[in-house]
C-alpha cells in the first residue's frame, strides 16, 4: 500500500521513484544493467540472477552474467543481458527483437 501511495506521489510530483524507496533500473545496451536501491540478491548463475527490490524481485536472464560491482545500494550487473522481467510489479520487460 505505502509503495503503491510513493509511487502515485512521484509520478503526480514529477521527482525519482527512487526518492520514495523504489528501485531505479538502467540498461546500458545489453551488457550493462544498474539496480539502485535494492534488497539483495536472491538467486545468481551466468545464465540468470535474481535481485529483491522494494516491489518484488527483478529477474535478469542472459548468458555469461557476473555481478560487476555491489554495494549496499546498488549493484551492477555484467554480461549479455536478454531479458529482464519484474514480477510483483506491473512491468516486464521482453526479449530484444536483434538477440
Amino acid at each position: 500500500m505505502v509503495n503503491r501511495w510513493a509511487g502515485r506521489a512521484a509520478r503526480a510530483l514529477d521527482i525519482p521513484a527512487d526518492v520514495f524507496g523504489e528501485s531505479r533500473v538502467s540498461i546500458v545496451g545489453t551488457r550493462r544493467l544498474l539496480v539502485e536501491n535494492h534488497r539483495g540478491l536472491v538467486h545468481f548463475s551466468t545464465g540468470e540472477i535474481v535481485v529483491r527490490v522494494p516491489s518484488g524481485q527483478l529477474v535478469v536472464r542472459g548468458r555469461g552474467l557476473v555481478i560487476g560491482a555491489i554495494q549496499p545500494d546498488w549493484l551492477r550487473v555484467d554480461g549479455k543481458i536478454e531479458q529482464v522481467v519484474l514480477t510483483g510489479g506491473a512491468w516486464h520487460g521482453t526479449d530484444r527483437a536483434d538477440g
